[in-house]
């Protein structure tokens, strides 16, 4: 069943499409035809931490119809990109990045592409490369003979909001059917054979269950938990042990001090 706490949003990303030169030659008041060869560097990248922090700095600025809290500390998953405004090259660049979203690695590569060019009499010819650009993303489009001055565009992200254990609320019934309609840690005595939410299963006492509870501020966050075993009750603790005659059993959060 999914989880329905998990939501994403759309998030504006911004560039700008840049026409690079990359040939110019002059050819006017020349009589006769030339032919000239050029070696031409393209390049492409993508840098995955400077996507993130651009994109999460954004989003926490963003109030969002989906009620999705972006708020400082939360931890992201950007999941794709679509088009925004239409531009040269936009699905191509959207492909581009929602693929390395995915594998979420760095990515940065350069090739040299070889071309003649003949001009006529009395010519020049100039040539520019656009490029989609953006913090953390260069990608390749056409190659032009017009220069346009930069223009602004975007795309969008979809971004999901990671949630993370904060803390487990001790559950207590009388009976199975007292279990929580909440998701629950489970107890497992074989590789994938789950065996019953019910931590005192077999031991008597109450019917106990483990119910996360959840954030999405990193800050917030267990890094694991500690289980402390006791022969005194501890005031405002829940007992995970409850009436089954034995010491006193209570689960709590380790947090990363150094967040």
């Amino acid at each position: 069943m999914a989880d329905e706490r998990v939501k994403s949003t759309k998030v504006e990303f911004k560039g700008k499409l840049h026409w690079e030169l990359i040939f110019d030659f002059n050819h006017i008041e020349k009589d006769a035809t030339a032919e000239r060869e050029k070696t031409e560097k393209i390049r492409e990248l993508y840098t995955v931490r400077t996507v993130v922090e651009t994109v999460d700095e954004t989003a926490k600025t963003k109030t969002n119809t989906d009620n999705v809290s972006f708020s400082l500390g939360a931890t992201t998953k950007l999941l794709s990109a679509s088009i925004g405004s239409s531009f040269e090259n936009s699905e191509k660049v959207c492909s581009f990045m929602s693929k390395h979203m995915q594998e979420t690695k760095n990515h940065e590569r350069e090739w040299e592409v070889e071309e003649k060019y003949k001009l006529r009499a009395n010519t020049r010819l100039a040539l520019y490369q656009i490029y989609f650009m953006a913090p953390g993303v260069v990608y390749p489009g056409a190659l032009v003979n017009d220069k346009q001055d930069d223009k602004d565009v975007h795309i969008f992200i979809d971004v999901q909001t990671i949630e993370l254990i904060r803390d487990l609320q001790v559950r207590y019934g009388n009976n199975p059917s007292d279990a929580s309609e909440e998701n629950w840690v489970q107890e497992i005595n074989k590789q994938n054979d789950v065996n019953s939410g019910d931590l005192n299963k077999g031991f008597g006492g109450k019917y106990t269950w483990l119910v996360p509870e959840y954030t999405t501020n990193v800050k917030d966050a267990a890094t694991s938990f500690t289980i402390y075993v006791q022969s005194q009750a501890k005031q405002h603790w829940d007992d995970i042990a409850k009436g089954t005659g034995g010491d006193f059993r209570y689960v709590k959060p380790i947090k990363n001090q150094r967040t």
